[in-house]
């Protein structure tokens, strides 16, 4: 019972920790600047949000997306004890898809409401950026998932 209580959840603050140091940190990662809490604000429509009530419901979100990645290994025939490196591994991979699966969604939500770029596309740098961002927060909740799996399970 706790596997599916507390450790997504930890897995989901962690990884979102990773995925906004990442975003947050372009300059150490030779990145462009994204303002991803911008970006998320105007999914929702709103042109000036608190960037506080954004930041939250992108943690919430997070948590959120840890057991939905739970889920889906679970689902997945084939691995009963499957090692921690693999699950950091099988996690990455669903943090891939999920990351090339937001940049579509936020291309068409964003498109005629966000002043930072009107034409509402992703230059390849950002992209990468992204994709960066969600191996990391993929590859994170894979590791915290592994190591509770190994020990708690």
């Amino acid at each position: 019972m706790l596997f599916w209580t507390v450790f997504p959840i930890l897995a989901g603050v962690l990884g979102v920790l990773v995925m906004n140091f990442i975003l947050r940190e372009e300059r150490l990662f030779h990145l462009p600047a994204l303002h991803f809490i911008s970006r998320l604000g105007f999914v929702f429509g709103k042109e000036s949000g608190s960037k506080v009530g954004l930041r939250i419901l992108h943690f919430l979100i997070g948590i959120a997306f840890a057991y939905l990645y739970l889920a889906l290994f679970k689902t997945v025939p084939g691995f009963r004890n499957p090692g921690v490196f693999m699950i950091i591994m099988m996690f990455g991979f669903i943090g891939i898809v999920h990351g090339v699966l937001s940049m579509m969604f936020m291309v068409v939500a964003t498109d005629e409401r966000m002043p930072i770029r009107p034409e509402g596309n992703f230059e390849p740098a950002e992209m990468i950026s992204y994709i960066l961002a969600y191996l990391g927060y993929g590859a994170t909740v894979g590791l915290v998932i592994g190591i509770a799996s190994k020990f708690f399970s």
